[in-house]
């Protein structure tokens, strides 16, 4: 919120929200829709699946983890995208009414990327969704072993992928 307030051009991208954590993503769509509203659109949310070590200290079950990444994912995209008030009836997460009081400024909802290591399951369900898949510091072969499968399940998917389906993190 910060950077959005004293930046004015430049997209702010958090790439470290760990969704399975996530006791309300109800209240984290609210969060990142203030950050989108404040910078005038500028958000660019990064959705990670984190590992079974953050699991633990936070107190969830890590076999959980990509049922609960993804069912937090699709309440999110809900909470930005559906009119309010309506029912949320998962898994892992119950809400007898879901009503964000802060929606995205960008429409459908702001861009998701998706940093990760070397999950296929991952690389596939971010192609599948058509995120751009950000490979966080692996080396130069694995990355373009993830490229590859990214670029396949594309196809398959109806799409070609492209440099905007791509990244990569890497410490400097």
């Amino acid at each position: 919120a910060i950077l959005a307030a004293v930046t004015k051009n430049v997209k702010i991208v958090m790439l470290g929200n760990p969704l399975p954590l996530a006791e309300n993503p109800v209240r984290l769509a609210e969060e990142l829709s203030m950050i989108d509203m404040i910078s005038k659109g500028r958000l660019v949310s990064g959705f990670v699946r984190g590992g079974g070590q953050e699991q633990l200290a936070a107190g969830v079950n890590p076999a959980f983890n990509r049922e609960r990444f993804q069912e937090a994912h699709d309440l999110i995209v809900a909470a930005w995208t559906r009119e309010g008030p309506f029912r949320w009836e998962g898994t892992h997460y119950q809400h007898r009414v879901v009503n964000p009081w802060a929606v995205p400024l960008q429409k459908p909802y702001p861009r998701v990327w998706v940093p990760g290591v070397l999950s296929k399951e991952t690389i596939v369900w971010t192609a599948q969704q058509r995120y751009p898949y950000i490979a966080l510091n692996t080396a130069i072969d694995h990355t373009k072993e993830i490229f590859k499968l990214y670029s396949e399940t594309a196809a398959e998917n109806g799409y070609v992928a492209g440099p905007e389906n791509f990244g990569y993190l890497i410490r400097v």
